[in-house]
């Protein structure tokens, strides 16, 4: 049964089922030879044409791959046999070539390039001494809230008390002028965009 092996969490615990189960791995261990056919044979191709005169010629064409096998490699030679219109045959050997890589072939590719560090003058630095001082004039820093007011509604005094209310406010002040500073910039930014 064929399993699939996806972190290395899967394999160490296949590896722990091989020891408990104590699978015998010498066979393994020995070089193992790649062994195949020595030849195989394509079907015969016919190619006929018709000359100008009206006669027909069939060439007959077979190709065999000649295979070399080494401890973990193979490599093929193909002869062609050619029997020609007029009873003549030919035998061409070719030793296929290693096709190049794509690299190889169009090493301008970007995926074909060696990541590198850009020449050029290096950047100077310098160091800036940067210091914050708190700003006024954003509303009242440490503000208070307006005295409660009283009125008459229909002979019953009525007394509204804002102190929840500034409370509230007092704890979204941060969030809010948060909220224009960063509407301010993004007007900035599109004032430059806009040139």
């Amino acid at each position: 049964m064929a399993r699939q092996i996806k972190t290395g969490d899967d394999l160490k615990s296949l590896v722990e089922e091989a020891i408990k189960s104590k699978v015998n791995l010498e066979p393994a261990k020995q070089s193992q030879k790649l062994e195949g056919p020595a030849k195989v044979q394509e079907a015969p191709t016919t190619k006929t044409t018709t000359s100008p005169t009206g006669t027909s010629a069939t060439t007959t064409t077979q190709t065999t791959y000649n295979v070399t096998y080494n401890t973990n490699s193979f490599s093929w030679t193909t002869t062609t046999n050619i029997t020609n219109p007029d009873g003549s045959s030919e035998t061409k050997d070719e030793t296929p070539v290693e096709p190049k890589s794509e690299c190889e072939l169009h090493p301008e590719t970007v995926s074909c390039q060696e990541p590198d560090t850009p020449d050029g003058p290096e950047k100077p630095t310098k160091d800036v001494q940067v210091v914050v001082t708190p700003d006024g004039g954003w509303g009242a820093d440490g503000g208070s809230c307006p005295a409660p007011v009283s009125t008459t509604v229909q002979g019953m005094p009525v007394v509204v008390d804002n102190t929840l209310f500034c409370q509230f406010l007092g704890g979204i002040r941060f969030a809010v002028i948060g909220a224009f500073g960063i509407a301010a910039a993004l007007i900035f930014m599109g004032a430059f965009k806009g040139n």
